[in-house]
């Protein structure tokens, strides 16, 4: 890593060529945007939010992934989130309300188009986990 903070290739043999240098976290990667990725969760910023719970995610496709475990699956039992069935957690996100959390100052409502790209993940997943006969 350079003065600046910026990561540098090393020059050993491994096709793992760009290193993190952040504090002593020496993680390699063949590809920048990786690399870029892995550096945000040093930050430790939480820029995505569930708005169907309090839990915040540090990458979109994790939060994305986490709506799944809000859906209520046919035959399973019920995990530590709360579920609802399909139809009534679209509507739910459709709403694009959180539930309040006084000690938080995040934003109360998420736009459109991410409700949009919630849903149709949601439904997405939905589709391959139980297809139509």
């Amino acid at each position: 890593m350079d003065s600046n903070g910026n990561y540098y290739p090393t020059n050993g043999l491994s096709s793992k060529k760009l290193v993190c240098n952040i504090g002593h976290c020496d993680k390699k990667f063949q590809r920048p945007e990786h690399l870029k990725r892995h550096k945000d969760t040093h930050s430790g910023v939480q820029n995505f939010h569930c708005v169907m719970c309090t839990k915040d995610f540090q990458r979109n496709d994790n939060c994305l992934e986490h709506y799944w475990t809000h859906v209520q699956v046919p035959h399973h039992k019920p995990k530590r989130n709360p579920r609802w069935p399909l139809e009534e957690l679209e509507r739910r996100v459709q709403r694009t309300t959180r539930f309040p959390d006084p000690a938080n100052s995040r934003p109360a409502t998420i736009s459109t188009e991410e409700a949009a790209k919630i849903i149709e993940k949601l439904r997405s997943k939905w589709e391959k986990e139980f297809p139509r006969e």
